[in-house]
């Protein structure tokens, strides 16, 4: 009667308020660099261009740029942006809240933590689409010995999503070939009936096929170019990753603060708790913290690592957990460490969704209607930053297009002939602060006047607006 009662009230109206939560927050969320990047992206560059170039420099697979692409011919419009996020994540919670082994507290409350809801979801980002992979390739999972290439294509689909997800669907694919392999060494009479079979089936051979092709072709599309920054760096600075790993352990799982002397309490807390998961994970999931967590790790510590990777992590965990089918028996010490992240994770996302109801998560609209009513041609408006890029997408008429990296890097040098020329120019909050003296300079010498336009970027607790803020010189008629 109970199970009635929840399948038929309880499931639908906690997914109706879900849903109706998410798409209110996105449509007054306002998406910075990253997101109007990738739009543009889908508007203007081709099929070719992004399994051949754009891949390799954007450094993730192309299957965000796809599925914008997608919106994008069904006529979709930038405002309307949170939509391509929203709607595969609220398929993955209904995937999750109806058919994970999960108690019912763990398959409420998770949708709601801040990875879940808010950064993976209303902030429209190629990593929008993990949750529903985890979910695809958590259902495929069991039934892989049967259907072995609809697995194959859940590993597939998740290594789409980014470089962290290829690595954790790699290592899924790796530790699938390592149990038949297992599996064949043992006597028929020591193997359980839910183990795998001691020889490939002709559907198994069709599937490690499959991957083996589609990782060829990963690394075809995604293998950076010497001259790529990250490479350099990695190459060049071997400090590069210990700040990396002290980066990764500072945000932990349940910290947010920027590493300041008032905050390293809290930033010791954060490792201390990182540290405290890291062996918990070792001693309850033995083989998939070799297999799966470990070369995760490994990889976030040597690429750049930003403090919403972390929620990668959470991800990788959940799929654990959730292959694991909830059987498990937990040991009271990692009980209450996941109740701790739960009850951070919610209160972030909490205050995620105040931040962004009461401020501009970018400044790049406002940045678009202020040039608007100033009348600036549009082929005089010089984006000279990245985070400029974040205006463009509101323009109809030729504003621009996505950011070239290759020819540009991060910021645009402006030469002398191109500042007397244009009528205005854009650059964000760190340009300003590094080449104050210089602006300031040029802004009498070419006699431009400069506007604020500050923002909220955020991540959980703590602003990043220092960052995200646009400087707009211009010049009157």
């Amino acid at each position: 009667m109970q199970k009635k009662f929840f399948t038929n009230l309880l499931l639908p109206l906690y997914l109706l308020l879900w849903l109706s939560a998410a798409l209110y927050l996105g449509s007054v969320h306002e998406p910075f660099a990253d997101e109007a990047q990738a739009y543009l992206i889908a508007r203007d560059a081709s099929f070719s261009e992004l399994f051949t170039l754009l891949s390799r420099v954007e450094g993730t697979p192309p299957l965000w740029f796809l599925w914008l692409k997608l919106w994008l011919a069904l006529g979709l419009p930038y405002t309307l942006l949170y939509i391509t996020s929203v709607l595969p994540n609220f398929a993955a919670v209904v995937l999750f809240v109806s058919k994970s082994p999960f108690s019912a507290p763990v398959r409420f409350l998770f949708p709601l933590t801040y990875y879940a809801f808010y950064q993976y979801n209303i902030v429209s980002r190629n990593y929008s689409l993990l949750f529903l992979a985890v979910a695809a390739v958590a259902s495929a999972y069991r039934s892989r010995r049967k259907a072995p290439l609809w697995y194959a294509a859940a590993l597939m689909f998740m290594g789409l999503v980014c470089m962290h997800a290829l690595v954790l669907s790699g290592a899924l694919a790796l530790m699938w070939l390592c149990e038949i392999r297992a599996s064949r060494r043992k006597p028929a009479a020591e193997k359980s009936q839910t183990q795998c079979p001691a020889r490939l089936s002709g559907q198994e051979k069709a599937a490690f096929g499959l991957l083996a092709l589609y990782a060829l072709g990963c690394i075809a599309m995604l293998w950076p170019a010497p001259s790529n920054e990250y490479v350099a760096n990695f190459i060049n600075q071997p400090a590069y990753i210990i700040r990396n790993i002290y980066h990764l352990l500072s945000v932990g799982l349940i910290v947010s603060v920027r590493s300041v002397p008032e905050n390293l309490l809290y930033i010791y807390a954060g490792i201390i708790y990182f540290l405290c998961m890291v062996v918990l994970l070792a001693l309850c999931f033995k083989k998939e913290f070799c297999f799966l967590l470990c070369p995760l790790l490994a990889f976030m510590s040597v690429v750049p690592f930003k403090p919403w990777h972390a929620g990668i992590l959470v991800f990788a965990v959940l799929l654990i957990c959730w292959l694991h089918g909830g059987k498990k028996r937990y040991p009271p010490l990692w009980r209450r460490s996941v109740a701790v992240l739960f009850a951070v994770q919610a209160c972030w996302s909490e205050y995620a969704f105040v931040y962004d109801k009461n401020g501009a998560y970018s400044a790049g609209r406002a940045v678009y209607e202020f040039i608007r009513q100033q009348g600036f041609p549009a082929d005089k408006i010089v984006p000279a930053m990245f985070n400029a890029v974040s205006v463009v997408p509101y323009g109809d008429t030729g504003f621009g297009s996505y950011w070239d990296w290759r020819k540009h890097g991060y910021a645009r040098k402006l030469e002398e002939e191109q500042l007397k020329n244009c009528r205005a120019f854009i650059v964000n909050g760190e340009y300003y602060e590094v080449y104050r003296q210089s602006l300031k300079a040029r802004q009498k010498e070419y006699g431009f006047r400069v506007k604020e336009f500050p923002s909220r970027h955020f991540f959980a607790a703590t602003d990043k607006s220092w960052d995200e803020t646009l400087y707009v010189y211009y010049k009157g008629e």
